[in-house]
């Protein structure tokens, strides 16, 4: 079974990736939630988001504006 949903971005050249892992024990349980930027990693920046949609929406605007910063 597979235990997590996955969503590849791009933003300035950049891949972004949008992960929500769900819980081995109930997979219908959301174990954590992230978005991880650049190529795949043990270090990449990683920015964790609550379940709500607002808190989802912050966490892609925070990783927005540092990726936007970072191009200046």
């Amino acid at each position: 079974m597979i235990n997590f949903n996955n969503i590849l971005l791009t933003h300035n050249d950049v891949k972004v990736s949008v992960i929500q892992h769900r819980d081995e024990d109930n997979p219908m349980d959301t174990s954590y939630q992230e978005i991880g930027v650049g190529e795949p990693s043990v270090d990449m920046p990683v920015i964790r988001y609550a379940s709500t949609l607002t808190e989802f929406i912050e966490a892609l605007q925070r990783v927005q504006v540092a990726m936007d910063w970072e191009q200046r």
